[in-house]
Order: C-alpha cells, then structure tokens, then sequence
C-alpha cells in the first residue's frame, strides 16, 4: 500500500469546483501518489475523481481507492456502495470504510443484524471491495472496541502531535490495531491546515513526517494546492523517521493548546 493519499478534504470537498480539483488529483497522480480517499456525504470528492479517471483513461488499475459509507443499516450501505460505483464508473473499490463511526450505539447498529457491518464482509467476500474498515475520530474506545472485535482490514484515526499529547487513538487503538494485525491509516496529519505555524517551525512537511514517524501504514491529507501535494510526495520519499527528540520537541509546542485543537472529536 501507498506510504501517503490524497484525502477527500481541501479542494476536494470544494464545491463547484470540479476544474480545480481534476487538476489537483492530475497532479498527485503525477507525483507519484496513488492512494485517492473519497467520501459519501455530498459525493462532490467521488465525482471529481471519477471526472479524472475519466480524463486519464485506463488507470483505474494503477490506483488505490477508497470509498466510505455513513449508512448504518445493510440495504443502506448497499445502495451507498452502487452509488459510489455508479458516480466514479467504477465496479470495485480497494477499500471500503464504515464513516464517522463515533458512539457506541452506532457501533451496536452497524453490528447487529441487518447492520452495515454485515453488507461491508458481504460485498468483500464477493470481491466488490479488497478491504473493509471503519473510520473515526471522535471517541478512541468507540474506534478500539471495532479494532478489537470486528473482522476488518484498516481503521483509520487522527494521527497528529494533538493526538500525542491526548491519548486514546495513538496509544490505546494503535495497539489493539497492531496485535490483531489490522493496517493504520492516519489522517487529520495538517488537522485541517490550522496545526501549520511557519514562524514555530511547523510546517507541512513537518507534519507529514511526524505522523509517517508513527506506527502507521499510511497517512492521508486533503491538499488545498498543488505545493501541499508536492510537499506530501516529497514525505513519502523520506525513509528516515522523525527521532524521538525530534518528535518530543513537535509534541511540546502542540501541548498547551491541545484540547482546544482537537477540534474534530467534539467531545473534550
């Protein structure tokens, strides 16, 4: 799998901007990066990238995709899922991400009967998507009781400096996701271009190698130009970890704002 992909934020989630954001799919694409997420709710990032994999022509097999869906319900989920085949032209998906998951009701709804997470094994087993996973960043323990029961594939969690001085996803969920053998995948790494502070040292590229420092498969970004994009490709070609100090020292000007920062788990 791709060490870094193109998340579903920035110009991604632009609307009325479809022009804008093929060109900047165009241009990951020609950096190197082959790791596309696209997400559900408005479908506005799954038809840009349908639109460039129109454009490209025969390069559906040369990319990694990733589609989620917020349905909590099985026939839900299905009818999610043509959608999304149907809006990109496509008739698989790399993965596919239970979205948003965030209380444990939800989690007691996606796994009863007749829940989404029975469509997610159903439609793997049918070889309609390679991998399953579930998505979150709001409650740790609601992310790591899926990680620890759920026969999924990737979990998907904020990996950012923020999250080191919180705790709960990058320790707790991490480790239950290790010993089962489960990929990590980090997102919310820039938290939506508000952890960027050029005068403190802490820039994209800084950000992208602590959370590719962290134990995970890969990390996503939404870029909102085409110089974020070139700065996540240049990351990935990076082999060498941030060092432990390094990483301390990223954390400590993170720590005394860090709840106020964690904007995305809504419940601190």
């Amino acid at each position: 799998m791709p060490r870094v992909g193109l998340g579903s934020g920035g110009a991604l989630s632009a609307h009325d901007k479809q022009e804008e954001a093929v060109e900047l799919i165009k241009g990951a694409y020609n950096c190197g990066i082959r790791f596309f997420d696209t997400v559900k709710e408005d479908s506005l990032s799954e038809a840009y990238l349908g639109a460039f994999l129109r454009d490209m022509g025969d390069v559906r097999e040369e990319v990694f995709i990733s589609g989620r869906s917020a349905c909590r319900t099985y026939d839900g989920a299905m009818s999610d899922l043509e959608d999304t085949f149907q809006i990109m032209g496509i008739r698989h998906l790399d993965l596919w991400l239970m979205q948003n998951v965030r209380t444990m009701a939800e989690i007691r709804a996606l796994g009863k009967p007749g829940g989404a997470l029975e469509a997610f094994i159903d439609v793997r087993e049918a070889g309609a998507v390679r991998y399953i996973g579930i998505a979150g960043q709001y409650d740790p323990g609601v992310l790591t009781y899926a990680v620890d029961n759920w026969p999924i594939d990737m979990v998907v969690i904020p990996v950012n400096p923020v999250e080191r001085v919180l705790g709960g996803f990058l320790d707790m969920t991490v480790d239950a996701a290790l010993r089962r053998g489960i990929e990590i995948i980090g997102t919310k790494t820039l938290g939506g271009g508000h952890y960027i502070f050029p005068g403190a040292g802490i820039s994209p590229g800084a950000l992208f190698r602590f959370a590719l420092s962290q134990p995970v498969a890969m990390v996503l970004a939404g870029c909102s130009s085409l110089a974020e994009v070139r700065t996540l490709a240049v990351a990935a070609e990076d082999p060498v970890p941030m060092t432990v100090e390094q990483q301390e020292a990223m954390i400590d000007k993170f720590r005394s704002r860090a709840e106020k920062l964690a904007y995305y788990r809504g419940n601190l």
